[in-house]
């Protein structure tokens, strides 16, 4: 194809050939590691068939969110806001060190709802203590 050719006109309409075979991602994916060595795509290779996978992930950590304030506050409420705070803390850390430390997909999504859990909570609760 010569693209000179759609490139000096001022609009430009390309249609893909129909008549191409579709085919599944056989052959896998080579990954440029130059300046980026390491990610969660290329450690569990989201590309192809899992390429919904990120977003599964992404999903993950926010519905941790609405869960974790509810039980955080909860706990704010029952054990006092210094308790619960640095409970939320310990459970950041965790799910943090489970999140580094994940072997599949699944461990690391697992990991990133209880991150999820404490994210909105460990800016909240600070915010009360000081009032």
């Amino acid at each position: 194809m010569n693209w000179k050719e759609y490139l000096k006109d001022d609009v430009i309409e390309i249609t893909a050939n129909t008549s191409w075979p579709i085919e599944s991602c056989l052959d896998g994916w080579e990954y440029n590691t130059t300046t980026v060595t390491s990610s969660i795509v290329i450690d569990f290779d989201l590309v192809c068939d899992k390429d919904i996978y990120p977003t599964i992930g992404l999903a993950a950590l926010n519905i941790g969110g609405p869960i974790g304030v509810y039980l955080f506050g909860l706990l704010n409420d029952r054990a006092g806001r210094r308790i619960s705070y640095f409970t939320c803390l310990l459970t950041l850390l965790i799910g943090s060190l489970v999140t580094a430390i994940s072997k599949d997909f699944w461990t690391w999504a697992t990991s990133r709802v209880i991150v999820g859990l404490t994210i909105p909570a460990v800016y909240q609760i600070p915010f009360i203590i000081c009032e």
